[in-house]
Formats: structure tokens, sequence, C-alpha cells
């Protein structure tokens, strides 16, 4: 589930991953960094996982933007009865995509939070209490891990895999098309791709390769047709 870029991340993201979803009987996990500016997925463990980040990122809502806002562990147990009061529409979704229950919990660097590790089941249910310290242990490694290859890096960009390569580029050309601000683009693009069922990933590469373009006046992207 990544690219070929930042081998070295994505392994030292799939040796910490891994270990704590066996420990704690989750179907996958995901690490993501999240700021005003950007929304990167630097490693999941399988396309549910992959699928659950991008369902926030093309709403804009979720366990894992709650978890980033407070700084605190957010704990979904049954994604079917808690998520729509916190989140409107967010269960039909999760359950879409085989999600029954979710632990957000933020990456922070000098105590600010830079990012989340999200672990998801297929049913539902809670974590103990000696998971969920696993999970919080595992989330400052996490965070530590990427702190120190950002400073060991010559450039100061340790190649972090990027797993929506695209999405800048579709942005920009968003931007031309409609004349919008760059957030409004991303805002756009996002919501397209939440409308149609699909991937942000997979309609930024559209756009990119001319397939799709939006026009104004309209809230999602038309097909070219080639």
């Amino acid at each position: 589930m990544w690219r070929t870029d930042g081998a070295h991340a994505v392994r030292a993201l799939a040796d910490l991953c891994r270990p704590l979803v066996r420990y704690t009987a989750c179907d996958g996990a995901s690490v993501a960094l999240i700021s005003n500016a950007a929304h990167d997925v630097l490693y999941a463990t399988d396309e549910v996982a992959l699928a659950l980040d991008d369902l926030q990122f093309a709403t804009g809502h979720g366990p894992c933007f709650d978890a980033l806002r407070t700084g605190s562990p957010v704990l979904v147990d049954d994604v079917a009865r808690e998520a729509d009061s916190r989140w409107p529409g967010f269960s039909g979704d999760a359950k879409r995509i085989g999600v029954g229950s979710i632990v957000a919990v933020p990456l922070s660097a000098a105590r600010a939070p830079i990012g989340v590790l999200e672990l998801h089941r297929g049913g539902a249910g809670a974590l103990t209490a000696r998971q969920l310290d696993a999970v919080d242990h595992c989330a400052a490694e996490i965070a530590r891990t990427l702190l120190e290859m950002v400073a060991r890096s010559e450039s100061g960009d340790p190649g972090f895999p990027r797993l929506r390569p695209h999405v800048d580029m579709a942005v920009g050309m968003i931007m031309v098309q409609l004349s919008v601000s760059p957030d409004e683009a991303l805002s756009r693009l996002r919501a397209a791709a939440y409308a149609a069922r699909r991937p942000v990933e997979d309609l930024a590469v559209d756009v990119t390769e001319r397939r799709a373009r939006f026009h104004r006046g309209q809230d999602t992207s038309d097909s070219t047709g080639g």
C-alpha cells in the first residue's frame, strides 16, 4: 500500500503499525500528516484503512480531524450507533467501506498535533485499557520516528511516500479552470470525489490527464470523454 519512494520511511512505519494492529486485534491502520495546507497519508496497512482516510479527506470531518483538533484520542466503539450524531452521514459511508469501529490518536511534536494514527475494525467493539496504552505508546514512537527522519535528512525532506501524488497538480488545474483559490479548488475536488463515491486521488488523476474538468457554476466535474 505505498509507492516506491520513501522506502525507508515506509519500512519504519510498517514496523511500528503492523505489530500494533495484531496486538489490538484491529483490521488495519494508517498514518497521516495533516495541517491546514496538506493531508498526506504516509502509510496504510490495507485498502480499507486508506479508504477510511480518504472518506474523511473528502468530507473534511471524522475521527481523525477531531483527534487533530482536540489533541486527544477519539474512540468510536460502534460506528453505526455513535458516528452520525458527531459526523452526519458518516456511519453509512463507513459501513460501505467495511468499518465498524475506529480509534484515532494524534501524533504530536512539541505538544502540537501534526498528524493522526488511525486504527479500524470491521466490527464494533472497544479496545482494552492495555490495548489503548499500546496505541498511545505507538503514536509517540511514530511521531518521534518522523521527526528523527526529518532531522537526519540533509535536505530536510526524508522522502515520505505520498499516496495522493496527483492532488496538488489537480488543484492547480482546477484553480485555473474556475479562477478560484487553492483552498476552494481543493474543496471542489473533494466534494466532487465524495459525490461520485470515488477516491480523491482517482479523480485527481482524471483531472491531470484531462479526462475530467471543472466548470463554473457546477459542483462536480464533467468527463471530457478522452
